[in-house]
C-alpha cells in the first residue's frame, strides 16, 4: 500500500518540479495563473520548494525513516513563496497609470 501511494505522489512531485524549472528559466506560468502572478521566477522557486516537499513525502518510509518535519516545512515554505509571487489584493490597474 505504501508503494501504491508513494509512486503517484513522486510523479506529481516531478511534474511540479518541471513546472518550477520552466518558471525559473523561462518565466513560464500555467495559463490559468497568468493574470494573478506578478513575479513568475519567484513562482517557479515556490513550485520547486513544493516539489521538494512532495518528493520527500513520497520517499518518507521508503528511503528515509523520519522526514516528516522536513516535508511539512518544505510544503509550508513553498506555499508561502507561491503566495508572495501573486499580485496584491485590489491591484486592478495592470497598466500602472492612473485614469
Amino acid at each position: 500500500m505504501l508503494i501504491a501511494v508513494s509512486i503517484p505522489v513522486a510523479l506529481l512531485g516531478l511534474v511540479v518540479a518541471a513546472a518550477g524549472t520552466a518558471g525559473i528559466t523561462r518565466g513560464w506560468v500555467p495559463a490559468r495563473e497568468r493574470l494573478s502572478i506578478q513575479r513568475p521566477r519567484l513562482y517557479g522557486w515556490g513550485l520547486m520548494a513544493a516539489a521538494f516537499g512532495l518528493c520527500s513525502m513520497a520517499a518518507d518510509g521508503v528511503v528515509f525513516t523520519d522526514s516528516g518535519i522536513v516535508t511539512v516545512a518544505a510544503l509550508v515554505f513553498g506555499a508561502q513563496v507561491l503566495r508572495a509571487s501573486r499580485r496584491p489584493a485590489g491591484d486592478d490597474d495592470l497598466a500602472g497609470g492612473k485614469s
